[in-house]
């Protein structure tokens, strides 16, 4: 389960989320740049097959 919550000193939001034992917080704005980089730069292994993988074009 996700939690987002505002910080009391300066209103940064964060996303807070336990990992095994571990409490882990994350602002929102970090959180935000790294869902618009992986959208632009995360690709399946089918697309990685056919775009950088060709095999007819390395050999």
């Amino acid at each position: 389960m996700l939690k987002i919550y505002a910080d009391e000193e300066n209103e940064e939001k964060y996303v807070e989320f336990q990992s095994g034992k571990e409490l882990i917080q994350i602002p929102v704005s970090k959180l935000r740049e790294v869902l618009e980089l992986a959208e632009k730069e995360v690709h399946s292994e089918v697309w990685f097959d056919k775009n950088v993988f060709d095999d007819g074009e390395n050999t």
